[in-house]
């Protein structure tokens, strides 16, 4: 396994990203919650759009869970979870059992 730091993360933003050249993300349903005075959390739903480098249309929904810290007055966001909610029936992502995100997540 491959350690994770500050350096390796920044590499593999730099290896990926350009491939997301021009996209926009769409943010729903941000919550953030304090746990402590020091600490805490977020949640939301992000959509990321647009065309990659090499010109390909691409579009990705997804949910992001965060831990939040507070060091020297300053919130950092320390770590990230990102999962892609899918109905094992349809194999289509799901977010919430009643609506199509396909259909209804344009901001």
């Amino acid at each position: 396994m491959t350690p994770r730091g500050p350096k390796t993360f920044e590499e593999h933003l730099e290896e990926t990203f350009p491939y997301f050249a021009d996209a926009q993300v769409d943010f729903k349903d941000l919550e953030v919650t304090a746990t402590s005075p020091t600490s805490g959390y977020s949640t939301m739903i992000q959509r990321l759009r647009g065309k990659s480098a090499d010109g390909k249309p691409f579009e990705m929904t997804y949910h992001i869970s965060a831990n939040l810290v507070k060091k020297n007055g300053v919130w950092k966001w320390v770590h990230e979870h990102v999962s892609f909610a899918v109905n094992m029936t349809t194999k289509e992502a799901d977010f919430t059992s009643y609506i199509d995100p396909k259909k209804n997540f344009w901001f």
